[in-house]
Order: C-alpha cells, then structure tokens, then sequence
C-alpha cells in the first residue's frame, strides 16, 4: 500500500519582491512543497506565520525595520519546533 504523498508546507520571507518572486517560482516547480504564504517584512511574518503554521520557514536574516534573528526568537517562543532556514548574504 502506497502511502500518500504530502507536499512541505513552506512561508518564504523576504523583503525583496524581485528575490521573493524568484524564491516563489523555484519552490512551484518542485513537486515536493508547496507555498502556503509569503511575506515581505518581520512583522507581516510573525502574523501569517502564526495564522498559518507552516512546515518550514525560509526566512530572510536581515529584513528592514525588524530583524529575522527577532522575527525567529518571538516565534520559537509559541512555536517551539518550528523549523527555519535562513537566508543570508
């Protein structure tokens, strides 16, 4: 018996709608994930993040007005097991 395929949930956080945009296009070719919703600053993240719960985080370390390294400490707080991967130049 075949057991069903379930696609990773990811959020992409970035404040550069181009970067962003192209974060997009690569996760809607892979079959395995899916994005459930996308953000463009820390304080957008933190809300969608917590009314959507994804499976994976891939996150922007230096976001304008609010850092990723906070976004990343207030969530973990309520969200314990959450699972980011940070980008970073």
């Amino acid at each position: 018996m075949k057991r069903a395929a379930t696609k990773i949930r990811v959020m992409v956080v970035n404040d550069h709608p181009v970067v962003r945009f192209g974060l997009l296009a690569i996760f809607a070719a892979q079959p395995d994930f899916t994005v459930v919703v996308e953000a463009g600053s820390g304080e957008e993240a933190i809300e969608l993040f917590r009314r959507r719960q994804p499976d994976v985080c891939l996150h922007r370390l230096r976001l304008t007005n609010f850092g990723g390294a906070e976004v990343i400490r207030a969530l973990r707080k309520d969200f314990p097991a959450s699972v980011f991967i940070v980008l970073t130049t």
